[in-house]
């Protein structure tokens, strides 16, 4: 019975409502902290309301870099580029550039790049930033792995940084270029030539306000009971209609949708739309893991992640990461919608995935995958080869590259998952959803918890932010 409920309900999943959202959430260029975002989150507040949730629009302070105008020249020539988020602001910095390869460990070791520009293969990363500021250079110049350019956000301390962490934030003025005019600089400099580049870059770094919308309905029976987790971020580069609006419309899908049979949930559903991913490293969900952890200790059963669903061409959903003890429940609603077998992977450190640390099971994220990749790009998500398959991070984000079959069928698969985690049959323990109850020594775990939060100063006495920082 439970099965063919949720088969119902992914039935009436309704293709032409999610593009009607996805028509309106284009219209907006969603940058965080500007009033153009704010607005966005208005329109989507009263959707949220339109679909009988209790809606909570929230504002804090988040530190967020807005990359502006940038120029790269090359013995006086210029060439196109963008610069990145917690890039430094530079009015022009120039220098024979040192190339790097990948600027992997082995690529720096034992070499003297202080004071020097990096000719970098491949797009800007958190990681090559890192390296960059250790090994004391002064600027990255990235080669895209074709010739369209992907903005990228550079700083590897997640959420909003403490007063501690400020000193860590990316040291180097990053821009990047195409293929091509990088690929002419690199033989350049393998000829012997002695090429100068001149960055420039527009980067605002700040501290403000952010909006942060939660939309939420309590299970009939069970009110301030446990519940699920649903959020993806609400930011993006330019529209950001894969990169984030296609997840935006199927968590509002999903929610009208699942909204239809609330009398039967058996647990709640909060629903959490973000600012800050894109230009502040998962700045909002951080500071709401921090600000709410004891509530979802308390509370959370399960973390459901929604990122980028259903690019043209993203036809694979085999392997949507799980925690291992939602591995069953992601495996039957991803057979559900395709012939080919589940394998899953491992939960990575992206993707707003702020909640590990509490100990809230987490599943999916980017469900589905193009089937081919360029060797250098970060994932099969929108990097590849194809012109038409560019859309991520770049201009070409909007509504043409969102496969409206993909798409549906991927909030398909998220509705029987969250029907799984609210219905009738789901609260085997009322806790945490998977295998069953948490696992050995987290008892012990929440007593070491008590005993650091006891030891430690008030949240409120905290300072902004977070002390996480991303894996280098």
């Amino acid at each position: 019975m439970d099965e063919l409920l949720a088969n119902t309900l992914a039935d009436t999943v309704s293709g032409p409502e999610m593009m009607a959202n996805l028509r309106e959430i284009a219209r907006w260029v969603k940058l965080s902290g500007t009033p153009e975002e704010l607005e966005a989150f208005r329109f989507l507040e009263t959707r949220m309301r339109d679909y009988g949730y209790r809606v909570e629009l929230l504002l804090h302070d988040a530190y967020i870099s807005l990359p502006g105008k940038a120029s790269v020249t090359v013995d006086g020539r210029a060439v196109p580029a963008i610069t990145h988020s917690f890039s430094q602001p530079s009015s022009g910095l120039s220098g024979v550039p040192a190339y790097v390869g990948s600027c992997g460990e082995a690529d720096i070791v034992g070499r003297d790049l202080r004071g020097k520009i990096l000719l970098i293969e491949g797009m800007a990363t958190p990681a090559t930033a890192e390296r960059a500021h250790r090994c004391g250079a002064v600027g990255q110049l990235h080669i895209s792995h074709h010739d369209h350019l992907h903005e990228m956000c550079l700083s590897w301390v997640w959420g909003n940084p403490a007063e501690r962490f400020l000193g860590e934030i990316p040291s180097t003025v990053a821009c990047s270029v195409s293929a091509t005019d990088g690929g002419a600089i690199r033989d350049a400099l393998a000829r012997g030539e002695q090429p100068v580049v001149t960055l420039t870059a527009e980067v605002d770094t700040g501290w403000r306000k952010t909006p942060l919308l939660v939309a939420e309905l309590d299970a009939p029976s069970d009110a301030g009971g446990p519940f699920i987790m649903m959020s993806g971020h609400y930011d993006t580069w330019h529209y950001g209609v894969m990169d984030n609006g296609s997840a935006n419309t199927g968590m509002m899908e999903a929610a009208r949708v699942l909204a239809m049979r609330r009398g039967e949930w058996k647990r709640g559903l909060r629903i959490c739309f973000w600012s800050g991913h894109s230009h502040g490293r998962y700045s909002g969900s951080t500071w709401y893991a921090d600000r709410y952890r004891d509530e979802l200790e308390a509370r959370c059963a399960a973390h459901v992640n929604v990122d980028s669903l259903g690019g043209v061409g993203a036809t694979e959903l085999a392997h949507a990461s799980a925690m291992a003890s939602l591995r069953a429940v992601a495996a039957q609603a991803v057979n559900a919608e395709t012939p080919v077998a589940y394998v899953g992977s491992r939960k990575a450190r992206n993707s707003d995935e702020s909640f590990g640390g509490i100990g809230i099971p987490s599943m999916f994220g980017a469900i589905s995958e193009q089937p081919d990749s360029h060797a250098r790009a970060r994932n099969k998500l929108g990097w590849t080869r194809s012109t038409r398959s560019t859309w991520c991070a770049t201009p070409a984000s909007c509504c043409a590259p969102a496969g409206c079959y993909c798409r549906s069928r991927c909030c398909r698969s998220t509705t029987r998952r969250r029907w799984k985690a609210c219905s009738p049959n789901s609260h085997r323990s009322r806790r945490r959803l998977g295998t069953g109850s948490r696992s050995q020594g987290s008892s012990r775990l929440r007593r070491q918890r008590a005993t650091r939060r006891a030891r430690s100063p008030p949240q409120t006495q905290m300072r902004r932010g977070s002390r996480r920082r991303m894996p280098r």
